[in-house]
C-alpha cells in the first residue's frame, strides 16, 4: 500500500518584535520605512540569488548566498530564516545534492514568509 506525502509549499515565519523595536530605536523616524525598504530589498536580491545560484549548480555562490542570508536575517530579527540558511552552508560541506536541493527550497519558502512577517511586525496595531 502506498502512502500519501503531502509536501509543505508555505512556512509560516516569525520576526523578533525586539529586534525590530531595538533596531527602530537606532534610526531616525524619517529614515525608519526607507531603512526597513533597504531590508526587505536585500533579502529578495539574495534570494533571487540562491535561486539561481542552486539552478546553475555554483556551490560556491549558494555558499556565499546563504551566509549572507543567514547575516542578514539575524540581524533583523528573522531567526528561523537565519537558522534555517546556516544549516544550507553547513549542509553543503558534506556534499549532499539531496539535502542542499531540500535546504535551498526551505530557505526560498522560508525567506518568502519571513519578508511577510518582517513588514508585518512593522504595522501598527489597531486600537481595537
Amino acid at each position: 500500500m502506498t502512502g500519501v506525502v503531502r509536501l509543505i509549499t508555505e512556512e509560516p515565519a516569525s520576526v523578533s518584535i525586539e529586534t525590530v523595536e531595538a533596531l527602530r530605536s537606532g534610526v531616525a523616524p524619517e529614515s525608519w520605512s526607507e531603512f526597513l525598504e533597504d531590508i526587505a530589498f536585500g533579502l529578495t536580491r539574495d534570494l533571487a540569488c540562491l535561486e539561481r545560484a542552486m539552478q546553475e549548480r555554483d556551490r560556491a555562490a549558494v555558499e556565499a548566498v546563504a551566509h549572507r542570508l543567514a547575516t542578514a536575517a539575524a540581524s533583523v530579527g528573522l531567526h528561523e530564516l537565519a537558522q534555517v540558511s546556516y544549516a544550507l552552508r553547513d549542509v553543503l560541506e558534506q556534499q549532499d545534492p539531496v539535502a542542499t536541493a531540500a535546504l535551498a527550497a526551505r530557505v526560498l519558502r522560508l525567506g518568502g514568509a519571513s519578508l511577510i512577517a518582517l513588514v508585518a511586525a512593522d504595522e501598527p496595531l489597531g486600537d481595537d
